[in-house]
């Protein structure tokens, strides 16, 4: 699209709508990307206590312009203000099958040297907050802009924290919502049985009960303050053509409970008994007076 000839005005939102925060900036940029609109956005996460953009947001921005093109203006750390237009799509930021990325590990506290042979996929974007900043809150960008752009890219290899205060765990991303939205949104493309409207949860077939939108291969967690986490995603192949629409979410019932797994992790220089002290804490308030003999820690 040229932007010069744009028949769509340019959208101005006002950040400070809402709870003011980041998801109005995360929604809008793939809106933009995806529908080749003009767009600026003015008064930046005005309700947090640090206004303005942050690594993880401006990250953000730029994997939508990556995998849809497009070029950003005024967008840097500490910005309240900033615009995305569109245009033609560029060729993607490839990374050749050959090269390695080169990651730090923590080996109680400490960073060394040693190098994480993580092989990076062909059309995959590497997008790095180099914070603690969520890989989360970045894929709630670059999983939209992936399935509805005609970029064909299909693999992310996002840096920063896995897990975070204040977004999604990691392991909820993979665990829940992916599930979830697989199962519900995706179930004839990825050959599901289709969903029992009276139940919360879709039993599939053996040979697809696994079949996943995106698969998330967590290559190292990352924590504050440090993050340096690593998470390869890739799209199902059967999405990789993929341009809407989604199906609906049926889930009426609440269903029932039937297993519950714990996991406690620890990182740095904390010993393994406090991981398994709040793993154990969790069993206790989890079990209570309900009995449920099948969980696992």
């Amino acid at each position: 699209t040229d932007t010069s000839q744009n028949i769509f005005p340019m959208k101005i939102l006002d950040g400070s709508e809402g709870e003011g925060g980041g998801q109005i900036i995360r929604n809008s940029i793939c809106y933009a990307a995806l529908l080749q609109q003009d767009l600026r956005i003015h008064s930046v996460r005005k309700k947090r206590s640090k206004p303005g953009l942050r690594a993880q947001h401006l990250t953000g921005l730029k994997l939508a312009a990556d995998i849809c093109g497009g070029s950003l203006v005024d967008a840097h750390v500490g910005s309240e203000a900033f615009e995305y237009h569109p245009k033609p799509m560029p060729k993607p930021k490839l990374i050749p099958c050959k090269d390695r990325l080169e990651v730090e590990v923590e080996v109680d506290g400490q960073h060394d040297d040693a190098d994480v042979d993580v092989a990076v996929k062909p059309n995959t974007i590497v997008a790095d907050i180099k914070t603690a900043g969520s890989i989360c809150l970045l894929f709630q960008v670059g999983l939209p802009c992936m399935l509805y752009s005609n970029s064909r890219i299909s693999h992310l290899e996002l840096r920063g924290g896995t897990n975070a205060d204040m977004a999604p765990q990691i392991d909820y991303t993979q665990q829940v919502f992916l599930p979830i939205i697989s199962r519900h949104c995706f179930r004839s493309l990825l050959l599901l049985q289709p969903t029992d409207e009276s139940a919360s949860t879709s039993i599939a077939s053996d040979a697809n009960a696994n079949a996943i939108v995106a698969n998330i291969d967590i290559q190292k967690r990352g924590y504050f303050p440090v993050g340096k986490g690593v998470a390869s995603i890739s799209l199902h192949e059967a999405l990789k053509e993929f341009r809407g629409p989604m199906e609906p979410i049926l889930m009426k019932e609440r269903g029932h409970v039937i297993s519950i797994s714990i996991t406690a992790f620890y990182a740095g220089k904390l010993p393994r008994f406090v991981a398994k002290k709040m793993a154990d804490s969790a069993l206790r308030l989890i079990q209570g007076d309900n009995d449920l003999n099948s969980i696992a820690t």
